[in-house]
């Protein structure tokens, strides 16, 4: 059985990127219910940020990442469950000893924008953990990943950089529909390699039926609804070559909370925004040493925006470059 879940980081800034992260396991066993993978892979990963049995910590972005004014380092426990997780692709764990952002992006398919505030010298990671301890929690998550026969399949980002965001959403007129466009590029990737995927993914912005939207992104397909209701949304989706080829599509409220592929996808969806998002501010930071850093979100974002406006034109920089305009 193929298991996977999709979901996003950034839709609500203004500054920085729209990220959308997906992630798909498999099972060794054959099963007709989506499992609880916290429960079978419990020897390395739990949901909690602080264990006493040091294990991996899988779950919404929003909950494992720290505040900005924390003792230990706010991005920890993403930089723990993502980079672990992505030597699980290839079983190698050497790398987590000598790597950095750049690294990090490639190996999720990610690709750093031309905007200047992106480019400048590599970030050396880990951030917030120890090179060597991390090959140790790689080493124990392979372990419990092979004693419950779960294996990594992929783990991916698509960022929508501002320019790009802004872009489609004046082609598309809607933000929600660029989210779900990004979804649903991931969903055919993952389908195309994946037949018989079920794939979980969080809601988008409460709504409950995306048969519309399933239809527009596959004219070709044939789309059932299985169930759409306030608790779930269900489509079978058979494509013109048959249903052993089939996608599950499983829609949920609070999907990060109750499935671990779609809290995967949010880690690593948050983590590639929060990297943006470091050189954006290490880049200014240079210019102004005494600004306050953001997290792009609107309130903040608009203190922060109106205290760069002299660098942007000492620079000769387009601001267009750097809002969003929705």
């Amino acid at each position: 059985m193929f298991y996977g879940g999709i979901d996003e980081a950034g839709y609500g800034p203004m500054l920085g990127p729209l990220c959308v992260g997906g992630a798909v396991f498999s099972l060794s066993h054959e099963t007709t219910e989506r499992p609880c993978l916290w429960s079978m892979l419990d020897q390395a990963v739990t949901r909690a940020g602080r264990d006493p049995r040091r294990r991996i910590a899988i779950d919404d972005s929003k909950k494992l990442k720290g505040a900005s004014n924390a003792k230990r380092h706010p991005l920890r426990h993403l930089e723990r469950g993502v980079l672990c997780m992505l030597a699980m692709l290839d079983g190698d764990r050497s790398w987590l000893g000598d790597v950095h952002d750049i690294d990090v992006l490639d190996r999720l398919g990610v690709r750093m924008p031309d905007a200047p505030w992106f480019q400048g010298s590599a970030v050396p990671l880990p951030l917030g953990n120890d090179a060597g301890l991390l090959r140790l929690d790689a080493k124990g998550l392979q372990s419990a990943m092979d004693t419950a026969g779960v294996e990594l399949h992929a783990l991916t980002v698509r960022a929508l950089d501002v320019p790009e965001y802004n872009t489609r959403v004046e082609g598309c007129g809607s933000k929600s529909r660029v989210n779900f466009e990004c979804a649903a590029s991931l969903m055919d990737r993952f389908w195309q390699s994946h037949p018989g995927l079920h794939l979980v993914m969080d809601r988008h912005g409460g709504r409950s039926d995306y048969l519309r939207d399933l239809r527009t992104s596959w004219p070709q397909a044939a789309i059932k609804t299985i169930r759409c209701d306030t608790a779930s949304s269900d489509y079978r989706m058979e494509p013109s070559s048959g249903s052993d080829a089939a996608l599950h599509l499983h829609v949920r409220a609070k999907a990060d909370g109750a499935h671990l592929p779609v809290a995967l996808a949010s880690m690593a969806a948050k983590l590639v925004r929060e990297l943006f998002m470091l050189r954006l501010n290490r880049f200014f930071s240079d210019l102004m040493p005494d600004l306050t850093p953001t997290a792009g979100y609107v309130e903040d974002g608009r203190r922060w925006l109106a205290s760069v406006q002299g660098v942007l034109a000492d620079q000769g920089l387009d601001s267009q470059a750097l809002v969003r305009s929705r």
